[in-house]
């Protein structure tokens, strides 16, 4: 109820600004009508039939006027409408002062552009520049002429500076009376304002009954809390606060912590989220993206999308960074939280610098050099723990034979040295070098097509060659952390050709406008190393070659897109596709929505989701998602989403059948309210086949 309130504000505050518009007593008015008088004594104008009365932005239009030069009074009568940027006031008789603002209207109404608000009422009179009476007054979002919800009282007065103050307040919900109150108060500005939100009701079979009320505390221009009391029958009392925050240096963010006191001998549980992303002083960057869970079950219970109720490990991520032109320092703790169990052996990053150099050139002798290190500290409470500093410094260079190719060739030395806590040798060090040249070429041809608006397509072909070279160096002394720290030998041709298609295309405004909408690659390595292997040895199969890969993209227009990566073995033995994953799909104005993403990887995966959005049979709109697994021959997930959509209301039926169960949820919302009511429960039992 109180949520209400503070809609009737914010209709109350824009009403202010539409009378404003009318007090500008700089600019000239203009009256026309059928019948004109004037009074020269008196300086009063009579107006009849068909009048219109301007000033600035502000059009009045009514049977009858009378206005009076002196004073700026407007007195109209019969069909009043007066418009203005900011809304539309409509009455029968309209009173109102152009030079103070103050006026009063009689069975009027009044639309506000920005809110989309009708605010309708007897009398509506603004008494003071901060306070207004409306009698027998409703306000609604809706703009049919009868509702589908509203909002009224008999007597409410709102001082803009102070409280909004109504007696007997009836919520109308298609034009029933479905909730009274006698004495309505709530402390209203044109400033955000702390008060209580609107409770949230709602039952499903794995949460129970549910009640949540919210208090909202306005801080600051910058800031404000939200604190949340909940209660789940089935699960216990949820406390929360949400603090947001925006702040200079584009510092802002929002920090979450949430906690279940567990009913019926149940644990607590809790949920802290934090994400940020602003500069410190000096023009440090500072982004955090933090979660952290006392179990997975809280993703199980309260998790809305596979993404949540599917998660395997939580991720918490703290990043500060400083540029210096190519220099950029770096560094991050990081902590992972598995979820499938216990957390004893997971490796945690805390922390972890990293000092880059990007490639810069040497004016005298025309090489380019750069830096690559980082220094790692790693923790976890079982196993190896300790530090790690790598460092890789490389020089290149880029030469031209016959303004034909493009030859690079680079030469590296990564050295690795490490700090060892629980380990019988404290200290290991290491150091392995590594070259790579690449050579590549350009070939392009323009086309003119002339259809559709497109004049000029480039297609342009990109073969390149690359040779990679590092020793087979011994490793197996040093700790194993991440994959650095084992550089596997290296000798390999990798060779392919990439394909261009861009088109130019004029706008309305006469601008050219390029578009890449196709992009393919295919690829393939061959290993010198395992070309050399001893071809008689039957236990000692060959397979210089990789598998080929092809990679497209295409992007048409806007509207559509396709992303294909797939590879292909050639080795005896083992013909065949190792990976396909593709992923397309298209969405029209009308809000019609196509998604299909397909992945498989040989003696892997192998899975299609899909989801459809239907906006045909508007204002029903059907979302339809799936997910299945062809190895286990099961649906992961299905959802059914069937909304009604009104002009100012919306229901909302949601079916989902996972694995282990399957539930639906009712939801029933009105526009500038927010979600009164939320009902759900499960289907079936975990054995119960799916769809």
């Amino acid at each position: 109820m109180l949520g209400l309130l503070l809609l009737l504000f914010t209709v109350s505050a824009a009403a202010e600004d539409v009378i404003a518009d009318l007090t500008q007593s700089d600019l000239p008015v203009k009256l026309e009508a059928n019948q004109l008088d004037f009074d020269e004594q008196t300086g009063l104008y009579q107006a009849s039939g068909d009048v219109l009365l301007e000033t600035g932005l502000v059009n009045l239009r009514a049977d009858k006027v009378k206005y009076s030069v002196k004073s700026g009074q407007a007195d109209a009568e019969g069909g009043v409408i007066v418009k203005t940027p900011e809304g539309t006031l409509e009455g029968e008789v309209v009173s109102v002062n152009l030079l103070t603002g103050f006026g009063k209207l009689v069975e009027g109404k009044l639309y506000l552009k920005q809110s989309n608000f009708y605010l309708t009422g007897e009398q509506i009179e603004r008494v003071d520049p901060l306070t207004y009476r409306i009698q027998k007054g409703t306000f609604t979002v809706c703009d049919a002429k009868d509702p589908a919800w509203k909002f009224g009282a008999d007597d409410l007065v709102i001082d803009i500076d102070g409280y909004a103050k109504g007696h007997n307040g009836v919520f109308y919900l298609a034009g029933l009376p479905v909730f009274y109150t006698p004495i309505m108060l709530y402390p209203v500005k044109q400033e955000r304002k702390s008060g209580l939100l609107t409770p949230d009701f709602g039952y499903s079979e794995k949460r129970g009954a549910e009640l949540g009320v919210a208090w909202y505390w306005a801080l600051a221009r910058n800031q404000d809390m939200t604190f949340y009391l909940d209660y789940l029958s089935e699960l216990g009392v949820g406390q929360g606060i949400e603090y947001r925050y925006a702040f200079a240096n584009e510092n802002d963010g929002e920090a979450f912590v949430y906690r279940i006191s567990g009913l019926k001998n149940a644990e607590d549980r809790f949920a802290v989220r934090w994400k940020h992303s602003g500069f410190l002083p000096r023009q440090v960057s500072l982004a955090a993206d933090v979660e952290y869970v006392s179990s997975r079950d809280y993703f199980e219970d309260f998790g809305r999308v596979a993404d949540d109720y599917t998660k395997e490990k939580a991720e918490s991520t703290v990043v500060l960074a400083k540029h210096w032109g190519d220099l950029n320092l770096s560094g991050q703790l990081k902590y992972i939280q598995d979820l499938e169990q216990k957390n004893l052996e997971t490796l945690q990053r805390l922390p972890e610098v990293h000092l880059d150099l990007l490639r810069r050139q040497d004016e005298t002798t025309g090489l380019y050099y750069g830096l690559e290190s980082s220094a790692s500290h790693f923790w976890r409470e079982s196993g190896v723990r300790g530090q790690r500093v790598s460092v890789r410094p490389y020089l290149s260079t880029v030469f031209h034979p016959l303004q034909l190719l493009e030859v690079e060739p680079e030469i590296g030395y990564t050295y690795r040295a490490y700090l060892l806590v629980n380990a019988p040798e404290q200290t290991v060090a290491d150091g392995i070098a590594d070259f790579t040249t690449r050579v590549s070429t350009r070939l392009s041809r323009v086309y003119q097509p002339s259809w559709h608006g497109i004049d000029k397509i480039r297609h342009s072909v990109e073969p390149d060659i690359k040779y990679q070279f590092v020793p087979d160096e011994p490793q197996s002394d040093l700790p194993f952390f991440d994959g650095l720290d084992r550089i596997e030998p290296t000798n390999l041709i990798s060779y392919g050709v990439t394909n261009r298609f861009t088109y130019r295309k004029f706008d309305e405004t006469g601008t050219p406008r390029y578009h890449e909408f196709l992009y393919t690659r295919l690829s393939q390595e061959f290993d010198i190393e395992e070309s050399q292997r001893n071809p008689l040895d039957p236990a000692d199969s060959r397979k210089p070659f990789s598998s080929i890969r092809l990679e497209l993209i295409a992007r048409p227009d806007t509207a559509s897109y396709l992303d294909l990566d797939a590879r292909y073995d050639p080795n005896p033995g083992e013909e065949g596709i190792t990976m396909f994953n593709a992923i397309a799909g298209m969405r029209d104005v009308a809000g019609n929505a196509l998604t299909l993403d397909y992945r498989y990887t040989r003696d892997s995966n192998h899975y299609l989701s899909g989801a459809l959005e239907l906006s045909w049979l508007e204002p029903v709109i059907l979302k339809y998602l799936q997910r299945y697994d062809f190895r286990e021959e099961a649906n992961l997930e299905q959802v059914v989403d069937l909304e009604y959509r009104a002009q100012c209301w919306s229901l909302s039926l949601v079916y989902r059948n996972r694995l282990e169960d399957s539930e639906y949820l009712i939801t029933f919302s009105l526009t500038g309210i927010g979600q009164l009511a939320r009902f759900g429960g499960n289907l079936n039992t975990p054995d119960t086949p799916g769809l």
